[in-house]
């Protein structure tokens, strides 16, 4: 079963963008993150999970997205729904903070040794907001950042009412309806 769990994000210019970053990165930019951790590592729930972040002009999107067990649907998207209520309750700590840090400004640095990738630094914020923006500014933006930051836009996005959720693949009972609801229900 493939789902896609998306709440209403925040728009490419928000002030908040780096924070909406550094909380990709926590939630599920890589590897080292929270659920790939609980969701893949520990549980076996899914082989793949991960997050994706958009800001558009006027809006954004936040996306969780796995590949999971169809007998582990419910029980995938209670331990995401967990791991969203554990962001927004508890403080990342100053060490995990540090490893998005770290994570976040080396790909940036990677990617700006693309000629490609070079211009659409500057070219996106050029054309869309007439703006350019230097690599030391973002890198101070980025260090200022902490985890009662992450804490207050982790409580803005993942709000119940802001959710979507989107399942392909065999839902075998109502009943299963009902649970997946009641997930999701109480973030």
């Amino acid at each position: 079963t493939h789902l896609a769990l998306g709440f209403y994000g925040i728009n490419r210019d928000h002030p908040d963008k780096y924070i909406y970053s550094l909380l990709h990165v926590v939630l599920g930019a890589n590897m080292s993150s929270r659920l790939f951790s609980e969701v893949r590592e520990k549980r076996g729930l899914a082989y793949a999970i991960g997050s994706h972040i958009k800001g558009f002009a006027d809006s954004g999107m936040f996306l969780i997205h796995a590949g999971v067990d169809n007998a582990k649907l419910v029980q995938a998207v209670e331990v995401i729904a967990r791991e969203l209520r554990k962001i927004k309750k508890k403080l990342v700590s100053s060490n995990e903070l540090r490893r998005a840090k770290d994570f976040y400004i080396g790909q940036l640095r990677l990617a700006l040794e693309s000629t490609l990738e070079h211009m659409f630094w500057i070219g996106e914020p050029t054309l869309h907001l007439n703006k350019t923006y230097s690599f030391t500014e973002v890198l101070k933006k980025i260090e200022k950042i902490s985890p009662h930051d992450i804490r207050r836009l982790a409580c803005e996005i993942f709000r119940a009412e802001k959710v979507r959720l989107a399942i392909i693949g065999p839902l075998r009972e109502k009943q299963g309806e009902k649970k997946l609801y009641g997930c999701i229900r109480n973030l």
